[in-house]
C-alpha cells in the first residue's frame, strides 16, 4: 500500500541524513544577475520519488470522483469510477396538452415509488418539463422532485422548457452539458436552439466529445445521449421512420425536412456508427407520448449499420401505458434497458417497441404503406 512505501521513503531519507536546505542557482533565461532558490538536489530528487509514488497509488485505489449537483432537486451524484450502476429515464413529465390539466403528470405524481424502488443513481428527463413556463409550474415540479425522489435530477430541454431560455439558464444552468458516471459518458443536447438539428458552439461541443470518445485514454465503457426532440428520426438509411408521426407541427414535416438537416445525418450519425463498432452508443428522445391514438410513447431501435447504436424515446401523456426506463450498467457486458409502467408497475421489453411495431400498430389492416404521411418511402 502506498502508505507503507511512503513509510519506507521517509525512513531512507532519514538513513540517508539529507536534510532540506536551499541552494542558489542561476536561472539562465533572466540573465546573471537573477538566482533562485530551491531545494537541494538530492533532496529534490528522493522528494520527487515520494510524490511520484503517492500519485501511483495502490492497486486498489479509485480516480478521484468528481460529483455534479442537480439543479432542480438539489441532490448531489457522487460519480462512480466504474460499473455497476443505473439511472432512470423519462421524458415530457407534464403529461397531456391542455389547459387546466394537472402538472407534472398524475401517473408520475401518484406512482413515484416505482421511480423509488428502481434504486437508482440519477433520473435523466427528456424536456418538456412544464406545459407552460410560469412560476407555479416551475415551483410545483421542483418541490416535487425535491420531496419524492431522494436522487438527482437532469433534464435535456425541450421547447416547452424554453419560451425564455435566459431564465431557464439563470435557474438551471446550461442546456447541454456532459458528465462521466460509472466509465461511462453522458452527454445532455439541447435540440431546441436549431430544432431538429445541430448546429454553431453545440455541434462543436458533441463533436469534441465524440472525438475524445475515440482516445483510448478517454475512451468510455459506453455513451449515452439524451435530447428531446428524434432528431435522429426519419431518415432514408434507417428503420426509425414512425417517429415521423412526432413532429412540432404536422404529420410528415420531418420527411420533406429530412435532406435538409445536414448536421445530424452528414456530421454526427457517421461518427457516432465508427464509434459504435468499438463502444455501445444509446441516443435517448424524448419529444413523444403525448396523445393515445397518434403518438408513441416507447421506442428502440438498433441502427441499421452499427447495431451497438441504439435509438431509444419515451415520454407521458398522463395515460394508463406512461412508463420510464430503467438503465442498468453491469460490471460486465453491455448496458439493459427496461420500461417500467407507472400504474400497473409491469416491467415491459424495450425491444418489442421498435419500427415494425408502430407501423403495425398506426396502420391499420389492408391499408397500403403510402397511406401513411409519417411513413418512408
Amino acid at each position: 500500500p502506498i502508505q507503507g512505501r511512503a513509510a519506507l521513503l521517509f525512513r531512507l531519507i532519514a538513513a540517508t541524513r539529507i536534510r532540506p536546505r536551499l541552494c542558489y542557482h542561476r536561472a539562465p533565461s533572466t540573465g546573471d544577475a537573477a538566482m533562485t532558490a530551491g531545494p537541494a538536489r538530492p533532496f529534490a530528487f528522493l522528494l520527487g520519488l515520494l510524490v511520484l509514488l503517492a500519485a501511483c497509488g495502490s492497486e486498489s485505489a479509485e480516480p478521484e470522483a468528481r460529483s455534479i449537483r442537480s439543479s432542480f432537486n438539489g441532490r448531489t451524484l457522487a460519480a462512480r469510477s466504474g460499473p455497476p450502476f443505473s439511472f432512470l429515464v423519462c421524458g415530457h413529465v407534464y403529461g397531456r396538452p391542455g389547459i387546466g390539466r394537472p402538472r407534472p403528470a398524475t401517473t408520475m405524481v401518484e406512482h413515484v415509488d416505482r421511480m423509488r424502488a428502481a434504486n437508482a443513481d440519477f433520473l435523466m428527463l427528456l424536456g418538456d418539463c412544464f406545459f407552460a413556463w410560469s412560476e407555479e409550474e416551475i415551483e410545483r415540479l421542483t418541490a416535487f422532485l425535491s420531496a419524492e425522489l431522494p436522487i438527482p435530477v437532469f433534464n435535456a430541454p425541450g421547447n416547452h422548457d424554453l419560451p425564455d431560455r435566459a431564465d431557464y439558464e439563470r435557474r438551471f444552468g446550461p442546456t447541454w452539458f456532459a458528465f462521466d458516471q460509472g466509465g461511462c459518458r453522458m452527454i445532455v443536447l439541447d435540440t431546441e436552439i436549431d430544432p431538429w438539428s445541430l448546429s454553431g458552439a453545440q455541434l462543436d461541443f458533441l463533436i469534441a466529445e465524440l472525438a475524445r470518445a475515440r482516445r483510448p485514454e478517454t475512451r468510455p465503457r459506453a455513451i449515452f445521449l439524451f435530447g428531446h426532440k428524434p432528431i435522429w428520426a426519419g431518415t432514408r438509411d434507417t428503420a426509425v421512420a414512425s417517429l415521423k408521426s412526432n413532429t412540432p407541427t404536422t404529420l410528415g414535416v420531418l420527411a420533406d425536412r429530412a435532406p435538409e438537416l445536414p448536421t445530424f445525418n452528414r456530421d454526427v450519425r457517421p461518427l457516432l456508427r465508427e464509434i459504435a463498432k468499438e463502444i455501445p452508443v444509446w441516443f435517448f428522445a424524448g419529444d413523444v407520448g403525448a396523445f393515445e391514438q397518434h403518438t408513441l410513447h416507447l421506442f428502440m431501435e438498433k441502427d441499421d449499420r452499427a447495431p451497438a447504436l441504439r435509438y431509444l424515446a419515451v415520454g407521458l401523456g398522463d395515460l394508463d401505458r406512461d412508463a420510464f426506463l430503467k438503465v442498468t450498467v453491469p460490471s460486465a457486458g453491455e448496458p439493459s434497458v427496461e420500461a417500467i409502467e407507472f400504474r400497473s408497475g409491469e416491467h415491459r421489453d424495450m425491444t418489442a417497441y421498435d419500427g415494425a411495431y408502430w407501423m403495425r400498430r398506426f396502420l391499420p389492416e389492408g391499408l397500403p404503406e403510402a397511406a401513411l404521411p409519417f411513413l418512408d418511402h
